[in-house]
């Protein structure tokens, strides 16, 4: 009989696969037309707006295209920073322009700076888009498997006297000041997500059709 660890792990793995197969079958131009769409709406929502700053990354693959979104932030004179990874470690480096960017970690442009962003540093409201595999409507969220994000926002929860604690709860002043926003197609939605208490739930996800979330405090 298997653990109910493993038998979680295989659910996981089966979902990646299914919602992987899925986002691949996108074509270029219906990807593009959906990356544009959920770039507008980004545009639009208040989160972005009143964010002062905004922590991007850059998508990869068959992941929804950011290199509009972070054009924009920076046009718009947010305060940008992209992550890099270091071993199983993840910071957030700023970057004034486009060509502050490299290929890095698997091949994803990172930033080339040394400058590390500190949200919690940070005056006014921060705005913290995330990617991800999976997703459902209660804000679950499937990342690849890296545990990259998970990780990140446990150590601000931390930092915010919130330990062990999800980085969406509203539980501390200093952690309403940011938004955490998954982007992602609507192909990329699932009925359910299995979720362990180390997982990390956006805020938000935003896709070309729709937000989800109910934080009320923005």
């Amino acid at each position: 009989m298997m653990r109910q660890d493993e038998t979680l792990s295989l659910l996981k793995n089966s979902i990646r696969r299914s919602v992987r197969a899925a986002r691949k079958a996108l074509s270029d131009s219906e990807r593009a037309d959906k990356s544009r769409l959920i770039g507008q709406h980004l545009a639009a929502a208040p989160f972005y707006r009143e964010a002062a700053a905004v922590m991007a990354y850059a998508g990869y693959g068959s992941e929804v295209a950011t290199e509009a979104i972070i054009r924009t932030a920076l046009a718009d004179h947010k305060d940008v920073s992209l992550p890099r990874v270091e071993g199983d470690t993840m910071h957030f480096i700023r970057i004034r322009a486009m060509d502050d960017l490299i290929e890095g970690y698997h091949g994803i442009l990172e930033p080339r700076g040394l400058e590390i962003f500190d949200p919690l540093a940070t005056e006014g409201l921060v705005l913290l888009l995330m990617p991800g595999l999976a997703f459902d409507r209660n804000c679950h969220r499937l990342g690849q498997g890296g545990g990259f994000y998970d990780r990140y926002l446990a150590e601000l929860a931390r930092h915010c006297g919130d330990p062990g604690e999800s980085f969406s709860k509203e539980s501390t002043d200093r952690s309403r000041d940011i938004v955490t926003c998954a982007l992602a197609f609507n192909c990329q939605l699932v009925a359910e997500v299995p979720a362990e208490a180390h997982d990390q739930r956006p805020d938000f996800i935003l896709t070309e059709t729709e937000l989800i979330g109910d934080r009320h405090d923005i």
